[in-house]
């Protein structure tokens, strides 16, 4: 496809997600879909949730035509059949909540299957792992990253944020490092990115909306099979950057909830930004904290390649480890 038609389709995307987005507050409102301040939420108030069924529908669908336009194969057509499955099921999570029992079970099978149907070169063999032991792998990794973009999900616009920083980044990996054009890997980067920054218009604190589990579950899926299919071109060290704070946030507060003897599966605001914000510091400054982070991790990322990604990824850590120290020693501000 030439640039100027992706670009009318990225142009068309966007505004479609951005109605839609404004429109699902009216909808969600009517309905009485809405999110109450609770154990896991660092709001005031009752905010629209589940409003991710504004946007996943048409991101969804602009990546299979992308894909039947380019004959890609079967791939994306099941990343996308996943999606829709798991934002279903989501769907129906945010409007009665849904067992845990029976939400990892969908999540597992929906990953196996996945995991089982993607062809070989999706399948991550890094670190000497078989096809077959990639393949196990994969779905462990899918379980857990959909949870993770899940509960990390805990402030205005920090999924926004870092759903944008993925896609970018994956797209100018796969451009700068692995010498791509307009590919259709660079060109569902693009899709993702663009819904979710439509998305910010809603979002941004002070939130108007909440994408909710359907959003965010969704967004986890379409991400991962972004990630599967870069690592063809890119190392899955350099692709991991730009999600350090994610990952290390998330797998650190398990950890130390884990220690502590918490029920970790439920929920909680014990996240390093939710700490943050909960010491009376906006939510929209610790978003922009994460963003002058991850604009240092993917420049980071795209370090010459005369610099070893492990050198690359220690630097990287060691910056996403600050942010977090900062979030969670920074001084509470005194209110009024």
């Amino acid at each position: 496809m030439m640039l100027p038609a992706y670009l009318a389709l990225v142009v068309a995307l966007f505004w479609v997600c951005l109605v839609a987005s404004r429109a699902s507050i009216t909808f969600l409102n009517r309905r009485g879909l809405i999110a109450i301040s609770g154990a896991r939420s660092s709001h005031k108030g009752a905010v629209p949730q589940g409003a991710g069924i504004a946007f996943v529908p048409p991101l969804a669908a602009a990546i299979l035509l992308m894909a039947l336009i380019n004959d890609s194969g079967s791939f994306w057509l099941i990343v996308v059949v996943a999606t829709a499955v798991l934002a279903a099921v989501s769907f129906v999570d945010d409007i009665r909540e849904v067992s845990v029992s029976l939400r990892l079970s969908v999540h597992f099978a929906t990953a196996i299957a996945l995991a089982s149907l993607i062809d070989g070169p999706y399948v991550p063999t890094f670190f000497l792992l078989s096809e077959t032991t990639g393949r196990a792998v994969l779905v462990i990794c899918m379980v857990a990253w959909i949870n993770l973009y899940n509960f990390m999900d805990g402030i205005d616009g920090i999924t926004v944020v870092q759903t944008v920083t993925i896609a970018l980044s994956a797209a100018a990996l796969l451009i700068g490092v692995a010498g791509h054009g307009l590919s259709l890997t660079v060109m569902v980067a693009g899709f993702i990115g663009t819904a979710a920054l439509a998305f910010a218009f809603v979002n941004w604190h002070p939130a108007r909306a909440f994408m909710g589990d359907i959003g965010a579950v969704a967004l986890a899926v379409l991400t991962g099979g972004l990630y599967l299919a870069a690592q063809r071109d890119v190392s899955i060290i350099l692709l991991a950057i730009p999600a350090l704070f994610y990952l290390l946030d998330g797998i650190s507060t398990l950890v130390m909830r884990i220690v502590r003897r918490e029920p970790f599966w439920r929920a909680h605001r014990s996240h390093a930004y939710q700490v943050y914000v909960a010491r009376g510091h906006g939510h929209d400054r610790a978003c922009a904290i994460l963003i002058a982070l991850n604009v240092v991790l993917l420049a980071i990322a795209l370090i010459p390649a005369d610099v070893s990604h492990w050198t690359r990824l220690a630097l990287a850590v060691t910056c996403t480890c600050g942010v977090l120290i900062y979030f969670r020693t920074a001084r509470a501000l005194q209110s009024g």
